[in-house]
């Protein structure tokens, strides 16, 4: 973690209750929130800081991959989901994306799980604003919510699978998300993909 560039450990805590002793005092960017603690677990815990501050950016770590305990912490008010079997590259990422986003999934969560958090506001990332796509940008974005292969899409629009991949690196740097994840929370937070259909 100390090694991470422009990444300082600056506290930590044996347990909820000494993190919500303490957190307050250090002023933390992002949180990594271990779902499991003694005395008190990590839900519980996020559940409480939301109540005073709703922007912190809280990751839960956890060993369960089940979608039950995604939605749990989610709804707990947790910002992100990571496995503790997460490489240091990943831990990160998702350190940095959630400090510039607000919120960090991989696409190990399934894009219907996202749909609805987000539908629910479980998750509220931080986009600045919505950006100018053009017509096929967001026909593209289009199907990626609606989970087509990038095979897929470039059958349908008769275009090369690379100038699909080039058009969803370019999605993906004008929008400013990390990877799919952010692509759906994105379309459905500014209605290019709406949930009602």
């Amino acid at each position: 973690m100390n090694e991470m560039e422009d990444i300082h450990l600056i506290m930590e805590a044996a347990d909820g209750e000494m993190f919500l002793d303490e957190w307050v005092k250090y002023k933390p960017d992002v949180v990594l929130m271990d779902i499991e603690m003694p005395n008190m677990g990590g839900l519980e815990a996020t559940q409480r800081v939301r109540s005073q501050r709703t922007d912190l950016p809280i990751l839960m770590l956890s060993t369960h991959q089940e979608e039950s305990f995604i939605l749990s912490a989610m709804k707990h008010g947790a910002s992100g989901y990571l496995l503790k079997t997460a490489e240091e590259e990943e831990v990160e990422l998702a350190i940095k994306s959630a400090y510039q986003t607000g919120f960090y999934f991989n696409d190990q969560v399934s894009l219907s799980l996202l749909r609805n958090l987000t539908n629910e506001n479980y998750i509220s990332p931080n986009f600045s604003s919505a950006v100018e796509l053009n017509e096929t940008e967001g026909h593209i974005l289009k199907m990626i919510c609606e989970e087509y292969t990038t095979k897929e899409i470039a059958d349908q629009l008769h275009l090369g699978k690379r100038t699909i991949d080039g058009y969803s690196a370019n999605i993906l740097e004008k929008i400013g998300a990390r990877n799919t994840a952010g692509l759906v929370i994105y379309a459905i937070k500014y209605g290019i993909f709406p949930l009602d259909g």
